[in-house]
C-alpha cells in the first residue's frame, strides 16, 4: 500500500488510472507488485497524460498489442537466418551427374532380378518333384 501511495504522488496519476495501472502490473508480473516495475510503468503512463480509467485501459491494450507484435516480428526474423548453406562443389556434382540412378534404384533392380531367378528355380524344383 505504501508503494502505491508513493508512486501515485510522485507521478501525479489520478486514482482511476492508478487502479488500472495496479491491475495491469499485477497481470504482467504474475500477481507480484514490485516498486521498480510499477514506477516504470507509472512514469510511462504519466508522460502519456492519462486522465481517466477508460483512457488507461485503451492505452494498456495498445501497449500490449505493440509488444506482442514486436515479439512476433522478432520471432519471424530469427527464422529467416536458419537457411541451409549448400556448398558449390555439391551443386556442381549434381549438375554433372543428374541422370545417374541412385543406389536405392539399383538395389531395387537387383532385388527384382533375384526374385525372378528364385521364382524360376522354384518352378524347376516343383516340376522336378
Amino acid at each position: 500500500m505504501k508503494i502505491i501511495a508513493e508512486v501515485m504522488t510522485s507521478q501525479n496519476l489520478p486514482a482511476p488510472v492508478m487502479n488500472v495501472l495496479i491491475h495491469y502490473v499485477l497481470l504482467q508480473t504474475d500477481m507480484r507488485l514490485t516498486k521498480n516495475y510499477l514506477a516504470k510503468i507509472a512514469s510511462h503512463w504519466s508522460r502519456a497524460k492519462l486522465k481517466n480509467a477508460q483512457e488507461a485501459m485503451k492505452f494498456a491494450k495498445d501497449q500490449l498489442n505493440k509488444r506482442t507484435a514486436y515479439q512476433n516480428k522478432q520471432k519471424n526474423n530469427r527464422k529467416s537466418y536458419n537457411k541451409e548453406v549448400v556448398p558449390d562443389w555439391f551443386r556442381e556434382r549434381q549438375q554433372q551427374n543428374p541422370s545417374q540412378p541412385s543406389a536405392k534404384d539399383s538395389d531395387k533392380l537387383d532385388d527384382a532380378k533375384e526374385r525372378e531367378k528364385l521364382a524360376a528355380m522354384l518352378k524347376e524344383f516343383s516340376e522336378g518333384s
